[in-house]
């Protein structure tokens, strides 16, 4: 009798489990990625991608993922078509990227967004464990203007998008 209600416990913390990690699932399954050649631009400095997703609400306010919306994505330099849910792979300019321009439509429906490229600094990790956590005290922390702990570089990223179609 034990060793079936450890089995039946084994079973309803596997289907638990299963269940919690079916409720992190980021939407529908994304299609094949659309591409935007960079080889034609010089001053491109590797390639950017972003999610793009449409949705519509009910009448709850619930949000409802719509797969199949075709979208224009232009820019001031290139312009691509895809099908949501998409990964839209484009070449980087850094903090120079041009703005995004997406627009949406299925079903009579459409909507649309302009995204700005995103820049924030990222730090290297620290050095390594000290009395007191991590510490990050390496060449150079004390120079210049109150020093600077860690090598720091910029990084630039389009954020994903979902698209409320109405």
């Amino acid at each position: 009798m034990g060793a079936r209600s450890f089995g039946a416990s084994r079973r309803t913390g596997l289907l638990a489990l299963v269940l919690a990690l079916a409720g992190c699932s980021g939407g529908l399954p994304l299609g094949p990625d659309v591409m935007v050649p960079g080889q034609q631009f010089v001053a491109a400095q590797g390639e950017a991608d972003v999610i793009v997703r449409t949705y519509v609400l009910d009448p709850a306010g619930t949000r409802r993922e719509v797969a199949g919306a075709t979208c224009e994505v232009r820019t001031v330099l290139y312009s691509a078509k895809l099908v949501t849910p998409a990964r839209l792979r484009l070449p980087s300019f850094g903090a120079q990227s041009p703005d995004l321009m997406i627009h949406c439509a299925a079903d009579g429906l459409e909507g649309g967004v302009t995204r700005p490229i995103q820049t924030f600094w990222r730090t290297a990790p620290p050095y390594g464990p000290g009395p007191w956590g991590w510490y990050g005290y390496g060449p150079g922390y004390w120079g210049g203007w109150g020093g600077w702990p860690e090598p720091a570089y910029p990084v630039s990223q389009y954020p994903d998008v979902e698209i409320q179609l109405m």
